[in-house]
Parts: C-alpha cells; structure tokens; sequence
C-alpha cells in the first residue's frame, strides 16, 4: 500500500545585506573656465571676460582709463573704467547721480571679503547696471548696458566675481 504524505520543509530566508555608498562631492563647474584674462599691469587688476568677446582700450582720459569689453558686433557692452578722481557718481540725463545699492541683490567683486577694497555701490535701472568701488584713491567702475543678449545679466555678474587685485 502507498501512503502518500507531506514531509515538511523549512523555507530558506536570505539574508538581506545593506550596502551604505559614501557621499561623493559633484563638481562644481566653473562657468568662466575657459574664459580670457584681461590684466592691467599699471593699475594692478585683473579680471576674466568671455572667450567670444574682445575689447577695446579707449584713449586714457583726464580722469583714467576706459576699455570696452563686447561681443564681436558690440551689440552686447560692458565698459570697465579706472578713475583718479574717486567720485562715486554717473550722469544719468546730464545730471550726476549718485551711485545707491543694488536692490536686493548681493554684489560680489572677486574675493572681497579680504576688507581691500574701501567701498561698493551699485545701481540698477532697466538698461544698465553699474557697479563701482574704490582702492588706493582710484575707484574702479564696471557700467553694464543691456544688449540683445539674453544672460548678459549673468555674464556680467561672473565677470565681477572674476575681478582681483594683483599687488
């Protein structure tokens, strides 16, 4: 005779194995790498600009320097100056108009937190930004019109964060 039964069996668990994956640092990449290095030996300053722009030295002044820095057809500008005169104004409609913070944005100029330079202002109107601050009895000005490229608020805030003093 057969008898059939039921032998009982002891299921298998695994195991289960935790793996803990350390934390790794994401790179972050920095927008003016490959960028060009503008350096003023006479005014001890350096600053970087994009690699597709150019610029151009206009004859010193009474008062210092101004360069252009823009794209190949300068429909997108950012003019850098150097003054004698420390006088923290521009002409806005013919008038001087003195230079008032930025609003609510931050203003970073190189690594500025070295307490070298005296002062920083800013303003902004819907064409222009500008940005001056003082070393060494000169003050240094970057005025920033709008061109028809769309990040040139961005271009021109990298730029500033590029800015350093060589002495």
């Amino acid at each position: 005779k057969i008898v059939a039964t039921t032998i009982p069996t002891k299921a298998l668990q695994s195991t289960p194995t935790v793996a803990i994956s350390m934390p790794s640092a994401i790179p972050t990449i920095d927008p003016t790498a490959d960028w060009k290095t503008y350096k003023n030996d006479e005014y001890k300053i350096e600053f970087k600009y994009p690699k597709h722009w150019r610029y151009k030295k206009r004859d010193k002044t009474v008062v210092g320097q101004e360069i252009w820095f823009g794209t190949g057809d300068w429909k997108n500008v950012i003019t850098f100056y150097v003054n004698k005169d420390k006088y923290l104004s521009f002409t806005k409609d013919g008038k001087h108009v003195t230079c008032q913070e930025r609003g609510g944005d931050e203003i970073t100029i190189g690594n500025n937190n070295e307490g070298l330079i005296e002062h920083i202002s800013a303003t902004q109107s819907p064409a222009q930004d500008w940005v001056c601050f003082e070393k060494n009895n000169l003050s240094y000005e970057f005025q920033h019109i709008y061109g028809f490229v769309v990040d040139s608020k961005d271009v021109f805030d990298q730029i500033l964060s590029t800015f350093k003093f060589t002495d």
